[in-house]
């Protein structure tokens, strides 16, 4: 049975596993040169199912998957101010020097604000510089080659410019792939986008929608209840709680990625981005959580402090943070404390 909130998508013929498939070497970043050639060679294969499906693959990975690839960039670019040479990045992957000049992040203001308290004002300051690239980066995404996103390849300062200079696309139409995607992959709504939620809500009410692929729409088991409550509550959210829908979903898109990085055990690079996102957003007791449990296996005692914190945010289920924090204290070879806070 589905838990609240969240949706079991599965298409007839195998077309939403292909999908999920496709996300998962989408988000998955690669740190050989093997790798790399197994994900394009893997993208490849399932490019050429999907367009046998009658779905253009190309537009389902430009925009369906654009965020994700915005996120990735913009990932690398906070881990090489945070973390330098030393994430696997930088491994033949990612260009981090050209990629920092052409989207001009103030790497100090960055590193200096996740090593200050968070303070909403930071977390703002953080939002208002990312809201100021993200339009560029997208607009690249959805015009670059597939080989170049796949390779996350940064543009000349020229391409940017002529990317930059396309006629916008339109939003339906990106919607709609998004929302192709979201539905196959993302099973809590909370992580939906708005345009999504949206198109659900017609599809769920017999009203008319734009056209987006049949093959696509494939049957899903959505709480109607728990799906109007979404975006009943978004309706009412205090802006200047959200922010910027562009910032919003972009750091959604890191702490997505963060995750991806954490089941790669690539601690060190989760855990940065963990931090980052949990600096702006100081009150989410999930992102602390998150951000701790990557800092177990090499700083239990930063892991300990932060789940103290996630404690007084309130954060649930009890379970996995009384879990935690007998872990943590088991590693500082505090037994008696653990066995304590297990009772």
């Amino acid at each position: 049975m589905d838990k609240p909130g969240e949706v079991n998508s599965q298409s007839s013929g195998g077309l939403g596993a292909l999908v999920l498939g496709l996300a998962e070497l989408v988000k998955r970043i690669p740190t050989s040169a093997e790798e790399a050639r197994a994900r394009h060679d893997g993208v490849a294969a399932a490019t050429e199912k999907l367009n046998s499906h009658s779905v253009d693959a190309a537009s389902l990975i430009r925009f369906g998957f654009g965020g994700v690839f915005t996120g990735q960039i913009v990932s690398g670019v906070l881990l090489g101010a945070l973390l330098k040479k030393e994430s696997e990045y930088f491994a033949e992957l990612f260009d981090i020097e050209q990629w920092s000049e052409l989207l001009q992040l103030p790497h100090e203001e960055f590193t200096r604000w996740l090593t200050e308290d968070p303070t909403s004002e930071r977390a703002e300051a953080i939002q208002q510089h990312i809201s100021r690239i993200v339009p560029a980066v997208d607009q690249w995404v959805r015009y670059a080659k597939i080989d170049d996103l796949l390779s996350l390849l940064p543009p000349t300062v020229s391409q940017l410019e002529a990317a930059k200079a396309h006629p916008a696309t339109d939003e339906e139409v990106v919607n709609q792939y998004v929302w192709a995607v979201e539905r196959c992959t993302q099973s809590d709504l909370r992580s939906w986008s708005t345009g999504s939620l949206h198109l659900e809500f017609r599809r769920l009410n017999d009203m008319e929608l734009p056209g987006t692929p049949p093959a696509l729409m494939w049957d899903t088991t959505i709480e109607v209840d728990r799906l109007n409550l979404e975006i009943a509550g978004r309706a009412v959210e205090d802006a200047s709680e959200r922010g910027s829908s562009d910032s919003s979903q972009l750091l959604y898109q890191i702490h997505d990625h963060a995750q991806t990085l954490l089941r790669q055990d690539r601690h060190r690079e989760a855990s940065a981005l963990f931090d980052f996102y949990a600096k702006t957003h100081p009150g989410d007791a999930t992102a602390i959580n998150n951000a701790a449990f990557c800092h177990l296996p090499v700083n239990p005692e930063q892991a300990l402090f932060d789940l103290r914190r996630a404690e007084k945010q309130g954060f649930t289920p009890l379970g996995v943070l009384v879990h935690n924090m007998a872990t943590s204290l088991s590693l500082l070879n505090r037994e008696r404390e653990a066995l304590d806070r297990m009772e």
